[in-house]
């Protein structure tokens, strides 16, 4: 079987930067509070209320 390469690095590495900038701008939804608690801890903005988490890049 051939391998085949559908992206080049550059193109990975520019989905990996835009995913991160969507984890950090816009967050994403938990509904799960011990998960809120580990994120909170890990260093994730959490607002409880809304239930988003918006994730640094060190996160």
């Amino acid at each position: 079987m051939q391998w085949y390469e559908f992206l080049t690095k550059n193109q990975v590495e520019q989905v990996h930067e835009t995913t991160l900038k969507i984890l950090e701008q816009v967050g994403v939804d938990f509904c799960y509070p011990p998960a809120l608690n580990v994120l909170s801890h890990g260093g994730a903005k959490v607002d409880a209320d809304k239930e988003l988490k918006q994730f640094i890049k060190t996160v």
